[in-house]
């Protein structure tokens, strides 16, 4: 019975001992299981932030470039006419959209929603100032129907999406 007591003196402080050591170490990993999960997050989120600013960069060149002014002196061609500066416009406008539509899932659903609208009111400004000059008409007839509608106008959703699309910006990132 001795025997058996001093096992028990000897053997209870050392699993005293092994668990405390066992707690510790565990401890101890939890904690660095959780830095690498910290520091994991943090690098994706600076990923998906440079992800984001670039969609927003993309999407700022993308309502510049669909701008009538900014459209129009890209695709200058004096041997077109009318017709063919409607139809290279909006076949242009829907390349440079089709180019950027994946950038959606990185913007806010109202500045694409803003984006559409803008892309959607330059097409159908370019229709109806086409129904307005002759079929045979040359292009700048078309262009200075298109440009003078829109100085007509206080209206001009491409500057209202850009102009949004900044303040997102702004408010997203730098506040």
């Amino acid at each position: 019975m001795n025997e058996i007591i001093e096992i028990v003196k000897i053997t209870l402080p050392i699993i005293v001992v092994v668990y405390g050591f066992f707690l510790v170490i565990r401890s101890f990993l939890n904690k660095k299981l959780e830095e690498v999960k910290l520091q994991s997050k943090s690098e994706s989120s600076n990923t998906t932030l440079k992800l984001r600013l670039q969609a927003y960069e993309r999407m700022v060149l993308f309502l510049e470039r669909i701008t009538p002014d900014n459209l129009f002196l890209r695709l200058k061609n004096a041997d077109l006419t009318a017709e063919e500066l409607r139809i290279i416009s909006i076949e242009e406008i829907r390349t440079e959209y089709a180019h950027n539509f994946s950038q959606q899932i990185y913007l806010s659903q109202e500045a694409w929603v803003m984006i559409q609208q803008a892309k959607e009111n330059v097409i159908q400004l370019i229709n109806q100032s086409k129904e307005e000059v002759q079929k045979d008409a040359p292009s700048s007839e078309l262009s200075k129907r298109v440009l003078h509608e829109i100085l007509s106008t206080q209206d001009n959703q491409t500057s209202m999406a850009m102009n949004f699309l900044k303040k997102e910006i702004q408010t997203l990132f730098f506040e």
